[in-house]
């Protein structure tokens, strides 16, 4: 199995939301450009992202 198939739905939706506003963004911005509802799926999704060291988490 590669990396993409083992992904969550929320993980692979933070990955293009990244992807479509350069690589940097925040929970905040995600939510209000429509793409996310709640801050915990951004920062769920963010987290499990950054445990597979696919995405950096910074203050």
């Amino acid at each position: 199995m590669n990396v993409i198939e083992s992904l969550s739905y929320n993980e692979k939706k933070l990955l293009l939301a990244l992807d479509e506003v350069g690589g940097s963004t925040t929970p905040e911005e995600m939510i209000g450009s429509g793409k996310f509802d709640l801050e915990v799926e951004v920062m769920g999704a963010a987290s499990w992202l950054s445990t597979k060291e696919l995405v950096t988490i910074t203050e």
